[in-house]
């Protein structure tokens, strides 16, 4: 019988061992990105490879750029549309995943995610965007590591800069002479709003098209940056763009 158990326990601790000793020697290092911005990033990579499979041309645009030189209104945005308790929490916003997983059922369907800025920094830098069970484990460990390494404020430098915001798009400084021919610097609360409220989908929601979705979200971002007086008052009286 305790022979029998022994084997057991050796059963169930084997795959748990493995799978620690997988996460350790496949673990990127964090802390090169302490103060370096990454020439490219996994998901560019995967982008690029995707693009080049299907014989499209697309050029890269990446211009990466200090957190000061951010618009506050954009980080205000982001924030408030992607994780709203980036300050406060360690990494993983629990309550905000289970909120995710009863809409998603209500809805029957996925409409909304619960990763934090933190998990979607690891996805980005490291990972792709294929979903399976392994690659979920590596980005919790990965987003461990990047909240014990990195501070709050670059892991959010490191995030705006690298996300990808449309079509060989990456980064707000980009997007922002993209999509407004001006310096992120100089983005207005509705047009930070708008850049913000394409970070879900952003292949999908065009912020030319008046029509897209990203202009329904941009609201509710405006909204909530009003309501926590992230924008001058003048901003919150009117629906206008």
């Amino acid at each position: 019988m305790l022979r029998t158990v022994c084997w057991l326990v050796i059963l169930i601790l084997a795959p748990l061992d493995a799978l620690i000793i997988w996460l350790w020697l496949t673990m990127p290092d964090v802390t090169e990105y302490a103060r370096e911005f990454p020439e490219k990033t996994a998901m560019m990579k995967y982008r690029d490879a995707e693009y080049l499979e299907k014989g499209e041309k697309v050029r890269d645009d990446y211009r990466p750029i200090p957190l000061k030189r951010v618009s506050p209104y954009l980080r205000s945005a982001v924030i408030a549309s992607e994780d709203a308790t980036f300050y406060r929490h360690h990494g993983f916003d629990f309550e905000g995943m289970q909120d995710a997983m009863e809409e998603n059922l209500e809805k029957g369907g996925y409409s909304r995610g619960g990763s934090t800025i933190s998990q979607q920094l690891a996805k980005n830098l490291f990972l792709s965007p294929k979903k399976s069970l392994f690659r979920k484990i590596r980005e919790f460990a990965i987003t461990k590591r990047i909240e014990g390494k990195l501070s709050k404020n670059r892991i959010l430098e490191l995030y705006v800069n690298i996300a990808e915001w449309g079509r060989g798009t990456y980064g707000c400084e980009a997007a922002s002479n993209r999509y407004f021919s001006k310096s992120c610097a100089d983005l207005t609360p509705r047009e930070a709003a708008l850049l913000a409220a394409v970070l879900p989908s952003p292949r999908k929601f065009n912020p030319q098209n008046k029509n897209s979705r990203a202009f329904r979200r941009q609201e509710k971002i405006i909204t909530w940056l009003c309501a926590g007086n992230r924008i001058p008052d003048s901003e919150c009286g009117s629906a206008e763009n």
